[in-house]
């Protein structure tokens, strides 16, 4: 099941910081690889989405992004994610999901526990 994690914020005298992860996180597995998705607002629904074996820790950079997922029953839940809420998604293994900008133009980042392998990924329409 997918997770919302509320990630801290630490107030320093010139501005804030606005933590997403360490090391010693209990969502963190291992680093395999971290890239950033820049999307602009379509109406063009995205395939979904299975990773086999790897987890997503998923942070909205700027704007706002709808993160859409199976739940077992196969009803679809949604979440609403921008970074002044600053929360990370944390997306396991074996759950479809899919996202959809909701602003003009949104980048959000996604830290993989493992190296990109297509062979990973499934893809579904429906």
């Amino acid at each position: 099941m997918i997770k919302v994690v509320k990630n801290k914020i630490i107030k320093t005298k010139i501005g804030k910081i606005y933590k997403c992860l360490d090391s010693k996180s209990k969502n963190f597995k291992k680093f395999g690889e971290l890239y950033f998705n820049h999307l602009k607002k379509s109406n063009k629904k995205i395939d979904w989405i299975l990773h086999k074996r790897s987890t997503c820790i998923i942070k909205v950079i700027s704007g706002k992004v709808r993160f859409m997922y199976k739940i077992k029953s196969g009803n679809i839940r949604s979440i609403d994610v921008n970074f002044a809420n600053n929360y990370s998604i944390v997306i396991p293994p074996k759950t479809w999901f899919r996202f959809q900008s909701r602003s003009p133009k949104s980048i959000f980042m996604n830290l993989i526990n493992n190296i990109h392998n297509p062979k990973e990924t499934l893809r579904s329409k429906e």
